[in-house]
C-alpha cells in the first residue's frame, strides 16, 4: 500500500520541491485551520518585521515583505511538515520601540488599535479578555474618548522647552484643581494638563469632571475585575520580574534599541538599562533603581483603580494556586 505522504505527482521539477511529497495527501477539512494558523501568525509577524526593518534602519514596509516572503519561501522550501515561525519575548522591546513610535503615545490610537483586535476575537465566538496597567487608556477603549484636545506639536515643543517648575506654577494658577491631583514631579502628566487648558481655553479638571459624568452609564454596564496582593507579595513579585528581566536579555535589547520614540525611552527600565550600559551605576543598583520605580508606578495603578466604581477588587491567588 502507498502512503499518501510519499505520492508522486507533477512534473519532475515539482517533485523536488519537499511540500510536494505530502500534498496529495492532504485533507482538505485542515484548510479551514490552516488558515486561521496563517491569518493568526500574520498578526503576529508585522510588528515584528517593523521591529526589525527599524533596527537595520530600513523603511518598515521592507520588513514586511522580507519577512512574509522569507517565511512562504521558507515553507515551501522546508523540509518538514511541521512548521513554526513567530516572535519571541526576547525583541519584545524592539516591537514597543517600533509600534509605540507609530501610535506617539496616543490614547485614542491606542483604543482604535486594540478595538479592531477585539472585534477579531468576537468575530470568532470568543470572548475578549481585556489586560493592562495603564489606567487612562484601559478607559479610552471601555468608555470612549474624552472631549479633550488633541496634542499640538508647536504647543508640545514650547512647554518642553520651559522648565519643569514653570509649567507646575502656570498649570498651579490656571487650574488649581487638575494641578492638586496631577503628579507634579511627572513632566508628562504636567505638561499634557496644562496643554488641554491652554489649548481649549477651559479648566482640564472641568472637562475631566464632565466626561466622568459622561461614562457614569457605560460604567453600570462593564464588569471588571482588579487584583489586589499584599504589599509585601507585591514586592516580591516586582523584584523577581526585573531580575529575570535584566537576567533574560533586556540589557542587551536597550543596547540594540534605536529610533524609539519619546514614549518608549519613558517606559520603567530603560533609562535605568542606558545609564547601566554608560557605565554611570551598577548592575546592583540598576536593579533596585527599576525596582523602586515599577512599586511607584504600582502605587499610583492602586490609587486610579480604586476610582473606578465599575471594577471589583479581587484577592490576588497565592503563587501556588495560580
Amino acid at each position: 500500500m502507498t502512503d499518501l505522504n510519499d505520492r508522486e505527482i507533477g512534473p519532475t521539477w515539482f517533485r523536488r520541491i519537499p511540500p510536494a511529497r505530502w500534498l496529495a495527501g492532504y485533507c482538505s477539512a485542515w484548510l479551514r485551520d490552516d488558515v486561521v494558523a496563517g491569518v493568526t501568525l500574520a498578526a503576529y509577524a508585522i510588528p515584528v518585521s517593523l521591529a526589525y526593518a527599524t533596527l537595520a534602519g530600513l523603511p518598515p514596509q521592507v520588513g514586511v515583505y522580507g519577512y512574509l516572503l522569507g517565511g512562504l519561501g521558507y515553507a515551501a522550501l522546508g523540509s518538514s511538515r511541521q512548521l513554526a515561525i513567530g516572535p519571541t519575548s526576547a525583541i519584545s522591546l524592539m516591537i514597543a520601540g517600533t509600534v509605540g513610535a507609530m501610535a506617539n503615545g496616543d490614547a485614542q490610537r491606542y483604543a482604535d488599535m486594540a478595538q479592531a483586535v477585539v472585534r477579531d476575537v468576537i468575530s470568532c465566538g470568543k470572548t475578549p479578555v481585556i489586560t493592562g496597567g495603564s489606567g487612562l487608556y484601559l478607559k479610552f477603549l471601555t468608555h470612549g474618548p474624552a472631549s479633550l484636545p488633541t496634542a499640538d506639536a508647536t504647543l508640545r515643543a514650547q512647554l518642553d522647552a520651559r522648565p519643569l517648575a514653570d509649567l507646575v506654577a502656570e498649570l498651579e494658577s490656571l487650574d488649581p484643581v487638575e494641578a492638586a491631583r496631577t503628579a507634579l514631579k511627572n513632566r508628562r502628566f504636567v505638561s499634557r494638563a496644562l496643554e488641554i487648558c491652554l489649548l481649549s481655553g477651559q479648566k482640564a479638571s472641568e472637562l475631566r469632571d464632565r466626561w466622568e459624568a459622561q461614562t457614569a452609564k457605560v460604567s453600570a454596564q462593564l464588569r471588571g475585575l482588579v487584583i489586589q496582593r499584599s504589599r509585601p507579595d507585591l514586592h516580591a513579585r516586582i523584584a523577581r520580574r526585573t531580575r529575570a528581566i535584566l537576567d533574560c536579555g533586556a540589557i542587551a535589547e536597550v543596547a540594540a534599541l534605536t529610533n524609539a520614540s519619546a514614549n518608549c525611552e519613558k517606559a520603567i527600565g530603560v533609562r535605568e538599562i542606558r545609564a547601566l550600559l554608560a557605565g554611570e551605576i551598577t548592575r546592583a543598583t540598576c536593579e533596585d533603581l527599576i525596582n523602586a520605580a515599577t512599586r511607584q508606578y504600582a502605587k499610583r495603578q492602586e490609587s486610579w483603580f480604586r476610582r473606578e466604581t465599575w471594577l471589583q477588587a479581587v484577592a490576588g491567588a497565592q503563587p501556588s494556586r495560580l
